[in-house]
Order: C-alpha cells, then sequence, then structure tokens
C-alpha cells in the first residue's frame, strides 16, 4: 500500500479458515468498537495470527477515514461506497 493507491474492498462472512489454505490475499475489519484489523493470508499456518498490527484504532470524518496505532498511521479518502464494496485512495501512510 502506497500514497495515492486505490484499494478496493468487497464484503465477506468471515471465517477462520479465511486468510489460510488459499484463501483471501489480504482484507480489513472497521469494527463497530472502532478497532481496525488489517488481516494477511499466513497460508497453511492455522498458529499465526492473520492480523498485522493488533493495537489500532479508526475514526471517520466526512469521507476520510483515519487508522491509528502504535506502529503506523493511515488515512484513506472514501471514493465510492455500496452495500457489498468499498473504494478507497491511500492518503497518507506513515510508519513511527
Amino acid at each position: 500500500m502506497k500514497i495515492n493507491d486505490t484499494l478496493i474492498f468487497t464484503k465477506i462472512k468471515y471465517t477462520d479458515k479465511l486468510y489460510q489454505w488459499a484463501g483471501a490475499v489480504a482484507g480489513i475489519e472497521l469494527a463497530t468498537d472502532k478497532t481496525f484489523s488489517e488481516y494477511h493470508n499466513v497460508l497453511c499456518n492455522s498458529e499465526t495470527n492473520p492480523v498485522r498490527f493488533n493495537d489500532e484504532k479508526w475514526t471517520l470524518h466526512n469521507d476520510l477515514i483515519t487508522i491509528i496505532g502504535n506502529e503506523r498511521e493511515v488515512k484513506w479518502r472514501i471514493m465510492n461506497i455500496t452495500n457489498k464494496k468499498m473504494t478507497v485512495v491511500v492518503l497518507k501512510i506513515n510508519s513511527k
């Protein structure tokens, strides 16, 4: 993920095997308690946590999603959103 990248997320039902055994390559969760999870595929390893950073929180102001944690800060602008799909543009990403 780099500045000016366009990311497209499709809503899908989560299962424990989604990020294992050739499932989804990556994904996100914007939880109702404001926690943010970025998932990555751990292939066949069921003992590895698929969440990249476990301390991130998200906020929404107009069409700007801000994600902040101990390791990084990310800003996305929502370009389009429907029931099943969200398209964002990366405005900022820095490691702390």
